[in-house]
């Protein structure tokens, strides 16, 4: 039987520890392979370790990298497919694990990923419930794979806000940055309205220029990305589901070839 290579489900997040200590805290106590409902097999000593899922006749996979001072957990399950309640119960599943991790090893400093999803809802704090743009707490987007290509800046608004139904950023573009790879997501509509300056959005290799107020979507399916071609800075909101809620997202790489040439075409 061929092992299923597609990634539809993802989940990330960092610890103030090593790789070392996360992948002990990940057999310590709550078991991970238990919390998630898949048997262990094999894996990559010091890098990834993998499970059957027997849910979805998938694999689940822990792979762990080291950012900056402490550790990237990232859970993937790769499978045919698998119906939307048993992904909500996995993205649940996930979380909780997370929690677990977080409890033990501490999270790392200006982690940003939200609360697990709970199983009742309860409001934080007391309305209203504001975030000032003086306490958005800006990061610089980066891949590990990718450590010169030219990214801008992003805030995450959902677990500052404390919701878990939707998640927001809003992104930070100098001219010739982009957001992040071109990606699709299985599971989410994903909208993003321009806050100021002009953008450019790529849908499925075909880009539109968007103005202070336009708004444009994708999808589930569509590979997109967003880019500043103009000759002055632009900031975007984009709001969909929750960070580590079950969109399934990847990254096509052949499709992501290319971008650079495709923005200097809209530069003036």
């Amino acid at each position: 039987m061929t092992e299923p290579t597609t990634p539809i489900f993802f989940c990330r997040t960092a610890f103030s520890a090593t790789p070392e200590q996360v992948f002990q805290a990940l057999d310590a106590d709550g078991d991970w392979a238990s919390m998630l409902g898949g048997t262990s097999r094999d894996g990559e000593p010091g890098v990834r370790r993998r499970l059957d899922h027997a849910a979805s006749q998938g694999i689940i996979e822990a792979s762990v990298a080291a950012r900056g001072e402490g550790a990237r957990l990232t859970v993937t399950l790769f499978a045919d497919d698998l119906a939307r309640p048993a992904l909500d119960a996995l993205a649940r599943q996930t979380c909780e694990l997370f929690e677990a991790l977080e409890a033990r090893l501490g999270a790392a400093p200006n982690n940003l990923l939200p609360p697990a999803w709970p199983a009742v809802y309860e409001a934080p704090g007391t309305p209203p419930r504001v975030l000032r743009r003086a306490d958005y707490a800006w990061k610089v987007a980066r891949y590990d794979d990718l450590p010169d290509d030219t990214m801008g800046e992003y805030a995450s608004l959902t677990r500052p806000l404390g919701v878990t139904q939707f998640g927001a950023d809003v992104h930070r573009l100098m001219p010739g940055e982009r957001n992040c790879r071109n990606h699709s997501e299985l599971h989410e509509q994903e909208a993003f309205l321009v806050l100021s300056g002009t953008c450019h959005l790529e849908v499925e290799g075909q880009v539109v220029e968007l103005g202070t107020g336009d708004i444009g979507v994708t999808f589930p399916g569509e590979e997109h990305h967003f880019f500043n071609g103009s000759a002055a800075p632009c900031e975007v909101l984009t709001f969909g589901g929750p960070d580590l809620f079950a969109s399934g997202a990847t990254y096509p790489h052949g499709t992501d070839a290319g971008w650079r040439e495709r923005l200097r075409g809209h530069f003036a």
